[in-house]
């Protein structure tokens, strides 16, 4: 009897199966153009300074400031080629830190018009560096959000 029962299990197996459809719809990409700007009401207030002090033992061991402003750009025009990307400039970190300095005591957002003063005084074996920024302090009030979107240029 479970000879039977196994040999119709078997016959049911093979005539069961699955099946999927798999139905394939070829499209065209769809090709648009859309304009986006944010510009940034600024609230510009009073005079900021900021400092920073590091000191450079043996020309590879720094001491120094452990907090810095990111972003910060040291350049006229923004598009300086050696020290966006190598870094190049000497005193990167001390400004980056007094630039931080002057934002946070401030409570600003950013520093308007910033003027750095570096000053150093060089003993071969160590050297200290001392940055000092001035500006005026800058708050965001608000962000102005600019979309545009032409429906009429989107390629069929």
């Amino acid at each position: 009897m479970n000879f039977v029962h196994a040999l119709h299990t078997l016959l049911a197996l093979t005539l069961i199966g699955c099946s999927s459809t798999h139905m394939l719809q070829p499209s065209a990409p769809i090709d648009y153009h859309a304009d986006a700007s944010v510009t940034a009401d600024l609230d510009v207030g009073s005079k900021i300074q900021g400092e920073a002090q590091s000191t450079q033992i043996l020309w590879f061991i720094t001491l120094g400031p452990n907090k810095f402003a990111d972003g910060v750009n040291f350049t006229a025009n923004g598009t300086d080629p050696i020290s966006q990307v190598f870094r190049f400039d000497p005193f990167f970190a001390v400004k980056s830190a007094a630039a931080y300095d002057a934002v946070s005591q401030a409570n600003a957002d950013v520093i308007v018009g910033p003027r750095y003063i570096i000053e150093i005084d060089d003993y071969f074996i160590f050297s200290k560096t001392k940055a000092t920024v001035n500006g005026y302090k800058g708050t965001i009030k608000k962000f102005n959000n600019s979309f545009h979107f032409d429906p009429s240029k989107l390629v069929r």
